[in-house]
């Protein structure tokens, strides 16, 4: 049912998905029934369930036949350079990751934060297309077209 569910843990050059340790057993096994979570509450895999945005998206993305597979949710990726990130959505056949950013994310700090990220995963190979949530929830369709046109895109440049 989630695309996240779909994709692959490694991409091409090496950046990865890394399972999260909230939902294993002191001794590393996984515990049955329980969706991975990072520390901040996400769903590893799914959309944030404080994010009414990302509940909005996912619901759009998963009812449409180009994009349904191709994203997964607040997935964790480590750099090349080593710096450890956890994204809103990723489409790592793409190198194509989309934030969803919250009012907090004018603030002086998270701005200069994001911008900082946004160069540590360009460097990678990663497109980086940030959204606000007031854009998903305000005009959905604009949101869904956009990412279209970006997966378009990076089908082309990513696979000539």
């Amino acid at each position: 049912p989630y695309a996240s569910e779909q994709i692959q843990n490694r991409s091409s050059n090496g950046a990865s998905a890394r399972p999260a340790t909230s939902s294993r057993a002191s001794n590393g096994a996984a515990l049955p029934g329980v969706a991975p979570q990072d520390s901040l509450g996400r769903v590893l895999g799914r959309p944030h369930p404080g994010s009414d945005a990302e509940k909005e998206l996912h619901a759009r993305l998963v009812a449409d036949a180009e994009l349904e597979t191709c994203f997964g949710f607040n997935l964790p990726i480590t750099t090349n350079s080593g710096q450890q990130y956890c994204v809103d959505l990723l489409a790592p056949h793409l190198r194509l990751i989309v934030e969803v950013d919250g009012d907090d994310h004018r603030r002086m700090g998270k701005f200069i934060a994001d911008r900082k990220r946004d160069f540590e995963l360009g460097v990678d190979g990663f497109l980086v297309v940030r959204l606000t949530d007031y854009e998903v929830l305000s005009d959905v369709e604009l949101a869904v077209e956009k990412l279209r046109r970006a997966v378009r895109g990076r089908k082309v440049s990513v696979n000539p």
